[in-house]
């Protein structure tokens, strides 16, 4: 973690190292103001006259409140520039995770909930800006106030440096025991906070489903026991924080202030009496003293909160990354799996020996039962998932050599689920390919029978689209799909139940378009519907993980085996 949070902190060395000073000069100029008030109180000022020479008691005092406002001015600008490069160090980390993030095999997102990887990317993020504002910023400046206070305290007189002494056991003990309980209390809190965001995210995903079955009250339920839980970790936080940074620091700075006066009061005793100037000065600075303390154990429990989130941040790094091969092609379309076995989990096998040609502008169907493995083909041809048993070949070369970012540029991918942003209709087909111009967009949107669709929308291509399409029929929101998949023109494209979730008007749209596109383009069509792949020039039934028929339509129908039931199952259904 700290090898991944170095650079990004060293970015804005420059800003960090200009506030650092500036806080540096800050502490000399506050520190400066009280000794010249200490020296007018014991030399300018005569009991009973007032000012021994007006005009230098005027003099220092200008000094005094140009070193308050000199001060003030000091403390904003190093307060803005930490701020400042503490969230533009917040934002590199953001950005960097982010692309971190895209980098990770899609295994892990199977088993990591979005809500948690949202609260990882901000708030853990955030809170790690806290790390440079708390440590580097707030406690070495408190350092520098106290080094410099006891300095300045035992330089004056060791006696003024001892009596500043008095509080520090019991600082010390009390910033152990508010550090050890704001530990615990904010590993709870992460913890917590990351399941609330989970949670959110899933059910409002999900919430047209449970209001269909009117299962609202059940997320309600959820989300109350769960925020629940957060809120009292909060209260535990809250009571720990009102009980020490200010009960405590307050009673703290009361006795240290009678202690004071006790110790002037009886100094004359001694014969050596302490100045009026002297105990001003003692009693600014231990106040000084108590704020900074004050200030600590408020940023303790955000460094502690920071600690969390940089150990979250660091579980997310541990991950490892997709190894990124250097081996390009120019892939003309050939695709051939050899012996292929595939599990997910040790003890689950999910493909066994597939294999299958494929050759570069012909079309593949595959079918088969839920869980036949249909999709996990499409997972491993696009490099999804590691292979370790066969070997799958493009062109003749194995996959597992591919640059597999620059290999999928060369391919498309229409899933059953299709995935719109906010945007325009051009936008979501464009998918910031430059090379697809409003004309090519079109021309694909088109080209699938989208003239319907054009006619329609007020604005055309340049019609906004709500969150996830929310504005289009189901159908439209497929064609559009697959007019981004075509516009690229891709030498393979890869379709995975794409006609699911339409009806059968636009299916047979999109059928037509399907044949006309296929042509001279290498084509795997997974589809429930055996419609779809009626036309394809090889199909494959896959069963529990094996190819147990291949063929074309009208020779599996001839074998009637398992094609042939699938194939009658349907018509029946059709017809009834």
């Amino acid at each position: 973690m700290r090898k991944f949070l170095l650079p990004l902190a060293l970015k804005e060395k420059v800003a960090f190292i200009t506030s650092f000073f500036l806080s540096v000069f800050t502490v000399m100029v506050e520190l400066s103001a009280p000794i010249v008030l200490a020296h007018l109180l014991d030399k300018e000022l005569l009991e009973g006259i007032g000012a021994k020479d007006p005009r230098r008691y005027f003099i220092l005092l200008s000094v005094y409140l140009f070193g308050a406002l000199l001060g003030a001015v000091l403390s904003y600008l190093s307060v803005y520039g930490f701020q400042k490069c503490a969230n533009a160090i917040a934002r590199n980390l953001q950005q960097a995770l982010f692309r971190r993030i895209q980098s990770l095999p899609v295994s892990y997102f199977d088993h990591h909930p979005s809500g948690h990887l949202v609260s990882r990317l901000v708030n853990d993020s955030n809170d790690v800006r806290i790390l440079f504002q708390t440590v580097l910023a707030q406690m070495v400046l408190a350092a520098f106030y106290i080094l410099g206070i006891y300095g300045i305290l035992f330089t004056r007189d060791y006696r003024l440096g001892l009596v500043a002494l008095v509080p520090l056991p019991f600082m010390a003990m009390l910033l152990y025991v508010y550090s050890s309980k704001a530990r615990g209390y904010n590993t709870r809190y992460r913890k917590e906070l990351s399941a609330v965001n989970a949670h959110l995210t899933e059910s409002i995903q999900g919430m047209s489903l449970m209001q269909s079955m009117g299962k609202e009250h059940h997320l309600l339920d959820e989300y109350e026991a769960i925020s629940e839980r957060l809120y009292a970790t909060g209260i535990d936080m809250t009571r720990l924080d009102s009980l020490t940074s200010w009960n405590a620091v307050g009673l703290l700075r009361f006795l240290m202030t009678t202690t004071i006066l006790l110790v002037f009061g009886l100094s004359h005793y001694r014969g050596t009496a302490l100045s009026l100037g002297s105990m001003y000065l003692l009693i600014d600075y231990s106040g000084k003293i108590f704020n900074q303390l004050n200030n600590v154990m408020q940023r303790m429990g955000q460094l502690e909160s920071a600690k969390g989130a940089f150990n979250h941040i660091g579980e997310l790094l541990k991950v490892p990354l997709l190894e990124e091969k250097e081996g390009e092609l120019n892939f003309q379309g050939n695709v051939a799996f050899e012996h292929i076995s595939f599990r997910y989990k040790e003890d689950q096998a999910i493909l066994k020996d597939v294999s299958f040609q494929l050759p570069a502008g012909e079309t593949l169907g595959i079918v088969g039962a839920t869980g036949s493995g249909k999709s996990t083909l499409m997972n491993l041809l696009f490099g999804f998932y590691p292979y370790k048993e066969g070997e799958i070949l493009l062109d003749g070369v194995s996959l597992n050599t591919l640059n597999l970012q620059k290999f999928r540029s060369q391919c498309a991918m229409v899933l059953q689920d299709p995935y719109l942003f906010q945007g325009t209709v051009y936008e979501n087909i464009q998918l910031q390919r430059p090379e697809i111009t409003k004309e090519i967009a079109e021309k694909a949107l088109l080209d699938l029978g989208g003239h319907d669709m054009l006619e329609r929308l007020a604005k055309g291509l340049d019609e906004p689209l709500e969150e996830g399409g929310k504005n289009l029929s189901a159908g439209e929101r497929q064609l559009l799909s697959f007019a981004r998949a075509l516009a690229g023109d891709p030498k393979l494209l890869l379709l995975d139940e794409a006609t699911a979730s339409i009806d059968s008007e636009t299916e047979n749209l999109i059928q037509e378009s399907i044949e006309k596109l296929s042509k001279g383009r290498t084509t795997l069509l997974i589809a429930h519907r055996l419609s779809t792949i009626q036309h394809a020039d090889n199909i494959l039934v896959l069963e529990k993980g094996r190819v147990v028929e291949q063929g074309t339509h009208e020779e599996l129908l001839k074998k009637k085996a398992a094609y042939y039931e699938l194939y009658m199952e349907q018509k029946k259904g059709n017809l009834s």
